[in-house]
């Protein structure tokens, strides 16, 4: 079966045919786990590992998930674990994925860290030196550089069984964010503390990018980059009541991703894509409309017919929607497409049938 005329068939063939999904069971990734758990176990010792951890890869592929399960190993040892993320909105206020997570810090945890109450007010999300605006080089008049100053050495303080914050989302990182999270990785925490963050590569601003694989390069970030799951290690994690045919071809479809293979699985795709959808302009989502409907025809002159669009608006729309990640550059076939073939399918699928034509 060919892949392009797979995801049609797999498509109509889940329509409705299942229930709501319940929450993901954690399902391979052991060896990337593995190495995550010997971080933990390195700090509980009081040995020198790397202090931050980033897990990167394409929306979708779970690195929410192993987040998730590397907090709850954290906490089965004893640590303290304050989660925060980044969102599109977020990226307004400066640090909102640092305030995010230590306004999950109850009196328990500051008695427990009481370097803490050393932590800039702008971090803690608390005071006048919260920003309501990200601010490049400031934040609500706060020098930058001393902030992430003050924030290391407060948490370079940490003591006990340790402190793991962990940032979900971070390719929607403000520029304070970013300075800070750098800050961390020149400047290692010499303390039972470990930064553990999640972001999407493509999406990511270039300035996280770069200080993180610096860090990589210098052996203060571990890298987890999480890529497609096995045939066996998604059928039989999620689907090992369905027929082995039918869970074969969905397998082909969502090209191993686990949130596709769920959203087929389940007959709801809703989860998979629409969130990014409601943020754009109406020229972003009909250009976006027009790939799908074009398909190896969508090239800038053919999207213009169909959309109407000014050439200048259009290509300014284009760039966002790459940018996005929605949209990635097919060079072979020398055309735009969505990030994925079930995108395509699903976007197409929602387009009146009399736009199609």
């Amino acid at each position: 079966m060919r892949l392009r005329e797979g995801v049609w068939a797999v498509v109509e063939t889940v329509k409705g045919s299942a229930g709501p999904a319940g929450r993901a069971p954690f399902v391979g990734r052991s060896a990337e786990l593995g190495r995550l758990e010997a971080l933990l176990d390195d700090m509980g010792a009081g040995r020198a590992a790397a202090g931050v951890v980033d897990v990167v890869g394409d929306p979708g592929i779970g690195k929410s998930r192993l987040l998730t399960e590397f907090a709850a190993q954290a906490r089965d040892r004893g640590m303290t674990v304050l989660r925060g993320r980044g969102t599109e909105r977020g990226r307004r206020r400066s640090l909102r994925p640092f305030t995010d997570a230590f306004t999950e810090l109850d009196p328990r945890a500051r008695r427990a860290f009481p370097s803490l109450d050393g932590l800039p007010a702008a971090v803690r999300g608390e005071g006048d030196d919260t920003c309501p605006r990200a601010v490049p080089g400031a934040v609500s008049g706060v020098d930058l550089f001393d902030l992430c100053r003050v924030t290391a050495a407060a948490l370079g303080g940490v003591g006990g069984p340790g402190l793991v914050v962990v940032l979900d989302d971070l390719h929607w990182a403000d520029e304070a964010t970013v300075e800070l999270v750098d800050h961390l990785v020149r400047h290692p925490v010499r303390a039972p503390f470990l930064l553990a963050v999640a972001r999407r590569e493509r999406q990511s601003p270039p300035a996280l990018s770069a200080a993180l694989t610096r860090g990589v390069d210098s052996g203060v970030v571990l890298r987890a980059a999480l890529g497609p799951l096995s045939r066996d290690e998604l059928i039989d994690g999620f689907a090992a009541g369905v027929p082995r045919e039918r869970a074969a071809e969905m397998y082909e479809a969502s090209q191993g991703s686990p949130l596709y293979f769920r959203a087929l699985l389940h007959g709801d795709h809703s989860a998979a894509f629409l969130d990014e959808l409601a943020a754009l302009s109406a020229l972003e989502r009909a250009a976006l409309d027009a790939v799908a409907v074009l398909g190896e025809h969508a090239n800038t002159d053919l999207i213009a017919a169909v959309t109407g669009a000014d050439r200048f608006d259009l290509i300014a729309a284009l760039r966002e929607l790459i940018d996005r990640d929605l949209l990635r550059p097919d060079r072979r076939a020398r055309c735009l497409a969505p990030r994925h073939p079930l995108l395509r399918a699903w976007m197409r699928e929602a387009v009146d049938p009399w736009r199609r034509l």
